[in-house]
């Protein structure tokens, strides 16, 4: 986390491809100035789309890098991410403390959902379940219908056994 917010905070100091810079191409030098350039617009313009305008660079360039250099996209995810944070807390905030209750519940609940949407782990809310199932009247169903099964299976050889006995308790021998 330090990492990205280094990155944020400070992109001329980052590295943010992979690789010992010493021994980086002058197009990986370009390419990694002109990633620690666009996080430098994007801090100062705060969206994606204003800060390709500011450096020229297209957007399906700056996707292409967010998942090509990691350092590159988690930078970019942490800005947003901090950025909207912020703005939604000053909102509630204000929102909070304006006299108009109408706009107050609406947007405090709207920050609200967005928040949640936002960051699940910190704003999501939260509910112990706990439950007992009681399945003894589920293993006696079982039971009986095994039970019945098992007695419909010795009818049918006590059956097979009448059919083979002979008539008159004879056997087949002489």
């Amino acid at each position: 986390m330090e990492h990205e917010l280094t990155a944020v905070l400070e992109p001329e100091r980052m590295t943010l491809q992979s690789g010992d810079p010493a021994t980086w191409t002058p197009a990986q030098r370009t390419r990694n100035e002109r990633m620690a350039q666009y996080l430098r617009a994007l801090r100062a313009e705060g969206t994606l789309t204003a800060a390709c305008t500011a450096t020229g660079i297209s957007q399906p360039t700056v996707w292409r890098w967010r998942e090509e250099f990691t350092a590159f996209g988690d930078a970019v995810t942490q800005f947003l991410t901090r950025d909207r944070q912020s703005l939604i807390e000053e909102n509630l905030f204000r929102i909070a403390t304006s006299t108009d209750p109408k706009m107050a519940n609406a947007a405090v609940k709207a920050g609200e959902i967005y928040l949640k949407a936002l960051d699940p782990d910190r704003y999501a809310d939260r509910q112990k379940i706990e439950q007992t199932i009681t399945i003894n009247s589920q293993v006696q169903v079982i039971h009986e219908a095994r039970e019945k099964h098992r007695i419909a299976q010795q009818e049918k050889l006590r059956q097979i056994r009448t059919i083979d006995a002979l008539p008159g308790g004879s056997t087949d021998e002489p």
